[in-house]
């Protein structure tokens, strides 16, 4: 009986370590000013292990940094201060963002993702201001704490109660489709500066 996981196998093991490799080195030639290549996938979370150059490297890593290429690239390489993710997940591209370009990171997520993100910052940078996902019902009760916080966690519905302006950037990589139309653009289109 072969076993469930892909990683079993030492053929497919090698094969996704081949196509991690080639997504972090194609993120690489991207790199205009030689910063790409000083990120390292964080060792939290016990990642897969994947040396490129003596650096723990990851698909996620990889596709990450070709993200943030192009987004700084339609902003004409201007870094955000303030950068919003929408179904950021554990927060790969807010991640990168943060190291990149120092900005605070605002992650819009459902509950359960988080949780585990809210989790993953906390742990990554224990010294990092975080305005924890809470419920609130005015901007002013949280103005104050936003404006110093490194990363914020919110679920979508929040994003009514943030004031138009309040974002630089904002980025979707794959959670659109569970949303609808008028969700998408009316009150990203609002909240950018």
């Amino acid at each position: 009986i072969e076993p469930l996981s892909p990683f079993a196998n030492e053929l497919q093991r090698e094969a996704f370590c081949q196509y991690s490799s080639i997504i972090y080195a194609h993120a690489l030639s991207k790199d205009t000013n030689q910063s790409y290549s000083k990120l390292e996938e964080p060792d939290l979370g016990n990642p897969i292990r994947i040396r490129y150059q003596n650096h723990l490297i990851s698909q996620d890593l990889g596709r990450s940094i070709l993200e943030y290429d192009v987004h700084t690239r339609a902003l004409n390489k201007q870094s955000p201060s303030i950068f919003a993710e929408i179904g950021g997940g554990y927060g790969r591209l807010s991640y990168v963002f943060h190291e990149l370009a120092g900005c605070s990171c605002w992650l819009f997520d459902l509950p359960q993702s988080l949780i585990i993100a809210q989790w993953y910052f906390e742990n990554l940078y224990p010294n990092a201001k975080i305005f924890a996902f809470r419920r609130f019902q005015t901007y002013d009760e949280i103005a104050d704490e936003l404006s110093e916080a490194d990363f914020a966690f919110f679920t979508p519905n929040q994003l009514e109660l943030l004031p138009d302006n309040s974002v630089d950037s904002f980025a979707n990589i794959s959670s659109f489709h569970e949303m609808r139309l008028d969700q998408r653009w009316d009150e990203m289109r609002l909240k950018m500066r």
